[in-house]
């Protein structure tokens, strides 16, 4: 299987140390797969908790009720409700608008892949 990859100087030499090399070179993949796995695993964004996309959006209307709801138990495809009396006088867009620019950062960093927003004043509207 590795003769053919061989130069003919590693031909050349006893079975025991062809296989030796070759255990040699399987190792440092090895270890260089394992290097990127544990540094994807550490640049990977943690997952976002429900009380911190609360704070977030209560940084912007501080009456707020946020309910955040897992959509795939990944945490990071989420269902927002957000009832506030400061969606008096907008329409859905820039309700809209305002709550993805209070979530800017984790929806940058990838903490929040996708985001399903209902907006409503407290009066129902």
């Amino acid at each position: 299987m590795f003769t053919n990859s061989l130069t003919e100087g590693e031909r050349r030499k006893p079975p025991r140390q062809r296989f030796r090399a070759v255990i040699a070179e399987t190792r440092g993949l090895q270890y260089y797969v394992r290097s990127l796995v544990r540094a994807s695993v550490r640049d990977k964004p943690i997952m976002i908790m429900p009380q911190t996309i609360t704070d977030y959006v209560r940084q912007v209307l501080a009456d707020a009720q946020v309910t955040v709801t897992d959509r795939t138990g990944t945490m990071d495809h989420l269902n927002v409700r957000v009832v506030s009396d400061g969606f008096k006088g907008k329409n859905l867009l820039d309700r809209h608008r305002l709550i993805y620019q209070a979530l800017d950062e984790p929806l940058k960093d990838g903490r929040i892949h996708a985001l399903e927003l209902t907006t409503e004043t407290t009066d129902g509207s």
